[in-house]
């Protein structure tokens, strides 16, 4: 199956063809495609966490509404992993040599899959079981469990004191992008204080590891790895970077970005990198903006990851057509 992640800017113009908005007749294509396809069984759409967290910033509760049941009928919730769990299987690949896949399951479905969560969504309840038949109770907990999880990802507009709970804590963890745009700007300017951006790739691979100095320390003790032996040296923290893909994809995009220190950081960037580090080494086809798409596409990374990166979902039925025919 053709795993395809499109960030939340084309998942916007996707609804805006399902929608009837003026701009969004160029998107036909892909839209028609799409869903013929994801009916079909043989392409599917991923979100992440980045998703929810964007739809639900939306205040305009009809938008969010609208946008809400785009990502919903066309992904299916079909979902992405986090980090957090994809990164110690990473490390677990590169010290026993066992695949990431199968150690979890880097797709899956719904919000307990993409947030690593046990919490759980509303069910029929089991009663009703008795007084229809298995086919109509099975339906009804189809409807339950989409609507329950359509709630998640775009509260309604009837729902008024939730979407306002639910933006306040997104909201806070957008402020927490916030820092991280603080941080990536303070970091290139210490960067061109001590005069080391010659080194900028050792740097920020520094700084990546200590970023996951923690799943790093706990897997290298379960697996009676000496930890000290594993970063060495320059040249064995670089091999251990380049070898757990969503570090390395993470750490790039840093790179070429903190080597422009007149492109500002901005909100946004957190959610890209974040969600772009887990999309590009996972998924066939990946859609997002046009600056991160050169930089995947000019650095080489969706080649070494055999993934179509692209910036226009209008390009999206070529490159789904043209991948189909290879598999």
């Amino acid at each position: 199956m053709l795993r395809i992640y499109l960030d939340q800017a084309e998942w916007v113009d996707m609804s805006k063809y399902r929608t009837g908005h003026r701009e969004g007749g160029r998107f036909q294509d892909a839209y028609d495609l799409s869903t013929r396809l994801v009916e079909q069984g043989d392409i599917s759409f991923v979100i992440s966490t980045a998703h929810y967290y964007e739809t639900q910033r939306r205040p305009n509760p009809t938008s969010r509404r609208d946008l809400g049941r785009t990502i919903a009928d066309l992904s299916k919730f079909h979902s992405i992993a986090p980090s957090h769990v994809i990164v110690p299987a990473e490390i677990r690949a590169y010290l026993t040599g066992q695949p990431v896949t199968s150690q979890i399951e880097v797709f899956g479905v719904g919000f307990g899959h993409a947030f690593h969560t046990d919490m759980k969504l509303p069910e029929p309840d089991p009663t009703l079981s008795h007084q229809m038949s298995p086919t109509e109770f099975a339906r009804l907990g189809e409807l339950v469990r989409y609507e329950a999880e359509l709630f998640v990802l775009a509260a309604p507009p009837e729902a008024d004191a939730a979407a306002r709970q639910m933006f306040e804590t997104v909201n806070k963890i957008h402020d927490s992008a916030q820092r991280f745009a603080d941080g990536q700007t303070t970091l290139g300017q210490q960067i061109d204080e001590l005069k080391v951006r010659h080194k900028l790739a050792d740097v920020v691979a520094g700084n990546e590891i200590s970023n996951i100095m923690g799943p790093l320390i706990i897997e290298c003790a379960q697996l009676g790895f000496d930890i000290e032996d594993l970063l060495r040296s320059r040249q064995a923290i670089l091999h251990l970077m380049e070898n757990l893909p969503s570090r390395w994809v993470e750490s790039e995009l840093r790179r070429v970005r903190l080597r422009n220190p007149q492109q500002p950081w901005v909100k946004n960037d957190l959610n890209d990198i974040l969600a772009l580090s887990v999309a590009v080494p996972y998924c066939d086809v990946v859609v997002t903006e046009k600056q991160w798409a050169k930089h995947l596409n000019d650095l080489g990374i969706a080649k070494r990851y055999n993934t179509v990166v692209l910036y226009d979902l209008a390009d999206v039925p070529e490159a789904i057509v043209t991948a189909t025919r290879t598999e």
